[in-house]
């Protein structure tokens, strides 16, 4: 899921926050029903803060940024090229406009074929 760009002077729309807060509240949910897995919260925040800080730093344009969330692809389609089709479209558009794209990876599996995109 791609994020279109956002001046920062801009002010974020009350449609964020309010995608935010549904997100939040299927969390509670899902760990609820399912409990946390094992998951740390401890971690997570640590995650957060330096997600903060790494965007701060590298978050300089007056444009914006396309924001990559998540590329998710079915197992039997993965190798066939369409995650990078998908990554692919939203580059051509963003080359085109002159806006930069960010993405976080958080497997070297990952990073490491993201590199050759």
């Amino acid at each position: 899921m791609w994020m279109p760009p956002r001046p920062p002077s801009t002010p974020e729309p009350w449609s964020l926050y309010l995608s935010y807060w549904y997100l939040w509240f299927n969390q509670g949910l899902m760990n609820l029903r399912y409990g946390r897995g094992g998951l740390s919260t401890k971690r997570y925040w640590i995650w957060k803060e330096r997600q903060a800080e790494a965007q701060g730093a590298l978050w300089t344009s007056d444009k914006g940024y396309y924001f990559c969330n998540i590329v998710t692809v079915l197992p039997e389609a993965q190798g066939k090229g369409v995650g990078r089709a998908l990554m692919e479209e939203v580059l051509k558009v963003a080359d085109e406009e002159g806006v930069e794209c960010y993405l976080e990876s958080g497997e070297f599996e990952e990073r490491a074929e993201c590199a050759h995109i």
